[in-house]
C-alpha cells in the first residue's frame, strides 16, 4: 500500500513511459502540420480517408487565412473563363463594326462611378438563429439613431463596428467600384447622394450602416469592359463567335505528345490544372467515358486554353475590382462549407479533432458541404503535402490529375 514515500518501481515505470513515448507509432495520415493515429482513423476506407484529406484543407485554409491559396487552380480556371466570355464580347463587336467612338458616346450618356464610402456592420453568419440576427439588426439600428441624433459617423463606426482596423478608419473604406462590393452594400452606396447616410443594409456579412463621402466618374478606358458586355448582350452575335470559335477548333491538333493549335503547343501541365479544376460531374469523361465523350472533354479543355491565350494576346485581362469579384466568389463557397462543417473558428491545434467530427457529422449542413467539396476533389487534396495510410516519404506521390494519352487521328 502507498504509504506516501516514493515506490522503488517508480523509476522503473517511468523510465518504461519514456521508453514507450520514443517508440511512438508514427501518424497514419498526415495532412500538412495535421496528424491522424491509425486509431482516429481505424475503419476508413479510401474514400473516406480522401473525404477527410479535403476537410482538413479547408479547415488548415480557413486557420491560416490562406483561402486563396487552396483555390488557386480554380480561380485561374475562373480567370480564363472571364477572359474567354470578354474575348467573345469582342468579337461580336467586331462583327458588328462598332467603333471605339461609338462605345464612348454610349458610355457618356450612363457613365459608370467609384465611391468612397464609410460605414460600420454588426457582423452576423446569414445560417446565424433568427434571434441572433434580430439582435445584430438592433445594434446596427441603434447606432444609426445615434449618427442621425447628431454623433459623429466616423466615431460611432469605430466604436461599434466588427469590421477590422475600424476604430483606426473609423470606417472608412477603400474606394470601390461595381463588383467590389457584394450587390446589396453597392446598390445601397450607389442610392445615396453624397453626404448622405443610409438605413441599415443587410448583406452576407451582416447589417450596415453606410454614409455616401463622394461619388467620382470612372475614365472610359477603366470602363470599357462593362459597356462592351452590355452591347454585346443587345447585338447577340452568337453567329460570330461561333464562327471564331469554329475556326481555333478547326485548327486544333491531337497529336500522341498532345495538343497544338497551329504551331503552338499547349503546355500538358496546364491541361491537367485545368481538368482538375473543372467539377467532377464535368470531367466525368476522364474516368469511364467512352473514347469519343473523352476526345470532346479534352478537346474542350484545350481550346478554352486557346481561347483565354488569344484573349492574353489582345490584353484583356480583369481588372482589380473582377479578380475581387472571382476571389469573393470562392472566399464566400469555402466560408460556408467551413461553418456547415464546424471549421469557421478552429485554432489549427485543434483542428484533427474538429475535422473527424466534421467526417462523422450527419447534419445536413455538414453533409451538403461534404458532397459540393468533393466536386473538386483533387485541388482540395492536393493543395498541402498529404501522407496516406501506407504511403512513406519515398513512395508518397502528389495528388494530380494524369492526363489519359489518345492516339492521333488518322
Amino acid at each position: 500500500m502507498f504509504d506516501g514515500q516514493t515506490p522503488k518501481f517508480l523509476p522503473l515505470v517511468l523510465a518504461t513511459a519514456l521508453l514507450a513515448g520514443c517508440q511512438a507509432q508514427p501518424p497514419a495520415l498526415e495532412v500538412d502540420s495535421m496528424a491522424f493515429s491509425e486509431e482516429e482513423i481505424r475503419g476508413l476506407g479510401p474514400e473516406r480517408i480522401d473525404e477527410l484529406v479535403r476537410i482538413s484543407s479547408v479547415g488548415l485554409a480557413v486557420s491560416r487565412g490562406e483561402v486563396e491559396r487552396l483555390g488557386e487552380p480554380i480561380l485561374a480556371r475562373r480567370t480564363r473563363s472571364w477572359q474567354v466570355d470578354r474575348l467573345r464580347e469582342e468579337v461580336i463587336l467586331e462583327a458588328a463594326g462598332t467603333s471605339e467612338e461609338e462605345l464612348e458616346a454610349r458610355y457618356r450618356d450612363a457613365p459608370d462611378h467609384e465611391l468612397e464610402v464609410r460605414h460600420l456592420v454588426v457582423m452576423v453568419e446569414p445560417w446565424e438563429p433568427e434571434p441572433v440576427h434580430r439582435e445584430a439588426r438592433a445594434t446596427a439600428q441603434a447606432a444609426l439613431e445615434e449618427i442621425r441624433g447628431g454623433a459623429d459617423f466616423a466615431e460611432v463606426a469605430g466604436r461599434v463596428s466588427d469590421e477590422p482596423g475600424a476604430d483606426r478608419r473609423g470606417g472608412l473604406l477603400s474606394p470601390g467600384r461595381e463588383g467590389t462590393w457584394v450587390t446589396p452594400f453597392w446598390e445601397a452606396a450607389m442610392a445615396l447622394e453624397e453626404g448622405e447616410v443610409s438605413e441599415v443594409v443587410e448583406t452576407e456579412y451582416g447589417y450596415h450602416v453606410l454614409k455616401l463621402e463622394e461619388r467620382h466618374d470612372i475614365p472610359f478606358d477603366e470602363a470599357r469592359t462593362r459597356v462592351v458586355r452590355e452591347l454585346a448582350g443587345e447585338l447577340g452575335g452568337g453567329e460570330a463567335w461561333d464562327a471564331h470559335r469554329g475556326k481555333r477548333a478547326e485548327a486544333l491538333q491531337l497529336g500522341p505528345d498532345g495538343f497544338r493549335v497551329g504551331d503552338t503547343d499547349i503546355d500538358p501541365e496546364a491541361l491537367e490544372e485545368h481538368l482538375a479544376s473543372l467539377p467532377a460531374r464535368s470531367r466525368r469523361a476522364l474516368s469511364g467515358g467512352s473514347p469519343d465523350e473523352l476526345r470532346a472533354l479534352l478537346e474542350d479543355a484545350a481550346l478554352h486554353l486557346a481561347l483565354a491565350r488569344e484573349a492574353d494576346a489582345r490584353g484583356i485581362a480583369p481588372a482589380p475590382q473582377d479578380r475581387a469579384a472571382l476571389l469573393r466568389a470562392w472566399e464566400r463557397d469555402v466560408s460556408t462549407w467551413a461553418s456547415f462543417l464546424g471549421l469557421a473558428e478552429v485554432a489549427e491545434d485543434a483542428l484533427p479533432q474538429a475535422s473527424l467530427d466534421a467526417l462523422r457529422s450527419n447534419d445536413q449542413n455538414a453533409r451538403i458541404a461534404r458532397q459540393e467539396m468533393a466536386e473538386f476533389h483533387p485541388v482540395l487534396e492536393a493543395a498541402w503535402p498529404v501522407r496516406r495510410p501506407g504511403e512513406t516519404e519515398a513512395t508518397r506521390t502528389p495528388a494530380r490529375l494524369a492526363l489519359p494519352s489518345l492516339p492521333e487521328e488518322g
